[in-house]
C-alpha cells in the first residue's frame, strides 16, 4: 500500500472529538492541540477521520504532555489500518467462510467497491483477522458460556503435519461440544514439548471447572507419557482412525 493515496479520491471527513472534558488527574479543562488525520478505505467509501487530540490546559499537571486520543475511533479503525472494521470483517467472512482466495477478494473489492488493495495488504489484514479469531475462542469467559451445561470434557490430541521436516501443529479438541481449545506449532516433539500441551489443556478445564472424563489419541508415546504424567486417573482411549489404520496396516503385512 503506498504512503500517499491517489489524488483522484475523494474523502469524506468526520471529525472526531475526545469525549471528557477535564482531566483525570487534576480536573483541569482538556483543550485540542493538534488534529491527526487517518484515512481509511471502508465499504460505504473512503472516510478522512479528523481526530482532535487533546491534552490538559494546566501546565503544572503531569498529564499535561499525553495527548490524549478520541475513544470514538476505535469502533470506525484502529489506529494505523488503512481500512475500517467493516472492511476488515468483509475480508474475513469471504477467506474463511466461503472460502474465497485472496485474488477474488481483490478483484470483487475492485469491482464492486473501487478499493484497491495489494494482495500482500489482503494477506496483512487476513491474518489480523485469524489472530483476533483465535484469540476470541481462547478466551476463558467465551469457552465457560459454551460449556455451562456441560458435567465433564472429553480431550483428544491431533498432530498434523503438511510436508516431513516442517513444524507439526497439534491440535487440542474437546469431544462433547466438538471444540477447538487450542492449537500451537511444534518444531520439537519431543516429551517435554507435549507435556506443556497436556498442562495447558488440564488448566483449562481448571478454569472451566469440569473434570477430564477421558483422554483420545493415537499411541505416539510422548502422547501416552504426558497424559499419563498430568492425567494419571484418566482412562486413555486409542483413536478409532489410528486403530483401524495400524489395524488395515498390520493386515497388509501379514498378507
Amino acid at each position: 500500500m503506498p504512503s500517499k493515496w491517489p489524488p483522484e479520491i475523494q474523502f469524506e471527513e468526520i471529525i472526531l472529538y475526545v469525549s471528557d472534558n477535564v482531566c483525570q488527574i487534576c480536573k483541569s479543562k482538556l483543550i485540542i492541540r493538534k488534529d491527526r488525520i487517518h484515512r481509511i478505505y471502508s465499504l460505504e467509501g473512503p472516510l478522512k477521520l479528523v481526530c482532535k487530540l487533546s491534552c490538559c490546559s494546566n501546565k503544572q499537571c503531569s498529564f499535561s504532555p499525553t495527548l490524549i486520543n478520541p475513544k470514538s475511533e476505535i469502533p470506525i479503525t484502529m489506529p494505523r489500518w488503512r481500512i475500517g472494521w467493516d472492511l476488515f470483517l468483509w475480508m474475513g467472512f469471504r477467506r474463511f467462510k466461503r472460502h474465497w482466495s485472496v485474488p477474488q477478494i481483490q478483484n470483487e473489492l475492485s469491482d464492486h467497491y473501487h478499493i484497491n488493495l495489494s494482495t500482500d495488504l489482503i494477506m496483512e489484514y487476513l491474518r489480523k483477522y485469524q489472530g483476533i479469531v483465535a484469540a476470541k475462542y481462547q478466551d476463558i469467559y467465551v469457552l465457560k458460556e459454551e460449556y455451562q451445561n456441560c458435567l465433564d470434557v472429553i480431550l483428544t490430541i491431533d498432530g498434523l503435519q503438511p510436508e516431513k521436516g516442517h513444524e507439526t501443529l497439534y491440535v487440542v479438541r474437546e469431544l462433547s461440544i466438538q471444540r477447538i481449545w487450542f492449537a500451537e506449532s511444534l518444531l520439537s516433539s519431543t516429551n517435554a514439548e507435549i507435556l506443556k500441551l497436556i498442562q495447558r489443556a488440564k488448566q483449562y478445564s481448571f478454569q472451566l471447572n469440569k473434570p477430564v472424563r477421558g483422554w483420545v489419541s493415537d499411541k505416539q508415546d510422548a502422547f501416552v507419557t504426558a497424559r499419563a504424567t498430568e492425567f494419571p486417573s484418566i482412562p486413555h482411549r486409542y483413536c478409532n482412525n489410528h486403530f483401524l489404520r495400524d489395524l488395515s496396516l498390520a493386515g497388509y503385512r501379514e498378507g
